[in-house]
């Protein structure tokens, strides 16, 4: 990465303070100056709490092999910035990424109210995937859904996964704002697949007939094999790369969601695919002798899925886990699942302004061990052994994977 570029991106991120609050009409007014027309292609909007990235990596997979030109945008990235934006399951180069940022950096300069992060982020990947003329779009949401900036062009599917309590201060604070919010990438007409709590079923079918909109739940596949992870839907059997047991229900959402808006791809592409697919940070094994996995689950939802698909992969045996926790995350819930387990819970710091207080944390775990220098926690991980975890933010994944060494 070059200097300039890492200046652009800087620049791009202070825009989180200077102007932290979205604006669907700044957006709007982006992509008329910007003329992003994309009413000739196909567009698949992607929201929910968890496994957003891993359903637009299944999608993706698919498309690509079936031989279409797929752009991707999601978030946040894991190692560099340039993961935000694929284009065919390739990351934007760094000559593209400098680009584009000059580009709505530059437009950004005229306005006199300026455009946030996530705005100027999401003008940025419609106007790369314009020129490279891409078949196909696929838009993971970036918090909430209804007044998400990517919900700001009409999509011709979206796909909902799970209803959480994330971000819930920020669309909030009932179960049924929340949902209101999911809900809101539906729109007039639209078509939706979600794997949603059927609990959710009547509230969410009354929601679209308002709308004369039609969602589609879609019940867990059955499971043939844990590991490696197998599965029926619709009298066909499909095997996934991903492990974990949440798996099963992503992989169904992507495998309905391509069966409706693409009728013409293959079983025997579909299924290559989703064998073929892997999503970084999502109970990956990144190392052996120690086993080290990685894990992006930073909410109590993730976390109930992480122990469900641990315990099948370890049922006779307790890990170690290393975590660091933003503010704002529910980090009771998280480290009670954790707990259920984990032999012991190590917990430290890495450079972030939004992490949280390690010592409250602490005060009310007792069994948590705080350590708060990360180069002594990672020196924790010292048996070839053990099995080791490493979660809590896809944040502090990030610094891990860039700065431990063995």
């Amino acid at each position: 990465m070059t200097n300039k570029l890492s200046s652009l991106i800087h620049t791009l991120e202070r825009q989180v303070s200077i102007n932290p609050k979205n604006n669907m009409k700044r957006v709007k007014d982006a992509i008329a100056s910007f003329n992003l027309d994309f009413s000739h292609i196909k567009k698949i909007h992607v929201g929910g709490t968890n496994g957003k990235g891993s359903v637009c990596k299944y999608l993706t997979e698919i498309l690509t092999l079936a031989g279409y030109k797929v752009g991707t945008f999601v978030s946040p990235y894991l190692k560099v910035f340039n993961e935000r934006i694929l284009l065919n399951n390739q990351l934007i180069s760094d000559e593209d990424l400098e680009k584009y940022l000059e580009i709505i950096l530059n437009y950004n300069d005229t306005l006199e109210e300026k455009m946030s992060f996530f705005e100027l982020l999401t003008i940025m990947s419609f106007l790369y995937f314009k020129d490279k003329e891409v078949d196909v779009l696929i838009i993971e949401v970036g918090i909430g859904g209804k007044l998400d900036v990517t919900n700001t062009i009409n999509y011709d599917l979206s796909l909902v996964t799970n209803i959480g309590t994330d971000h819930i201060e920020k669309i909030g604070p009932t179960e049924k704002d929340i949902l209101d919010n999911k809900l809101g990438i539906l729109k007039e007409n639209g078509v939706m697949f979600t794997t949603m709590d059927y609990k959710h079923e009547s509230y969410a079918k009354d929601y679209a007939k308002n709308i004369d909109a039609q969602i589609f739940f879609i019940n867990k596949p059955i499971k043939l094999n844990d590991n490696p992870l197998r599965f029926e839907l619709d009298n066909h059997q499909y095997q996934l790369n991903m492990i974990g047991e949440h798996q099963l229900s992503n992989a169904a959402l992507a495998v309905k969601g391509i069966n409706y808006l693409f009728s013409n791809i293959k079983y025997e592409t579909i299924s290559k695919a989703l064998n073929n697919a892997k999503w970084a940070g999502r109970l990956e094994l990144i190392n052996k002798y120690p086993n080290i996995y990685i894990d992006a689950a930073h909410n109590k939802e993730a976390a109930i899925a992480l122990r469900e698909s641990i315990l099948i992969l370890f049922p006779d045996k307790k890990i170690i886990s290393i975590i660091s926790i933003l503010k704002g995350k529910d980090y009771h819930s998280f480290i009670s699942e954790l707990n259920k387990f984990s032999k012991r819970i190590i917990l430290t710091s890495f450079p972030d302004p939004r992490l949280a207080d390690l010592e409250k944390i602490k005060n009310d775990f007792p069994n948590v061990e705080l350590l708060k220098d990360f180069n002594l926690a990672v020196k924790e991980i010292n048996n070839p052994n053990e099995t080791y975890l490493i979660t809590g933010s896809i944040h502090f994944l990030g610094y891990f994977l860039n700065n431990y060494k063995k």
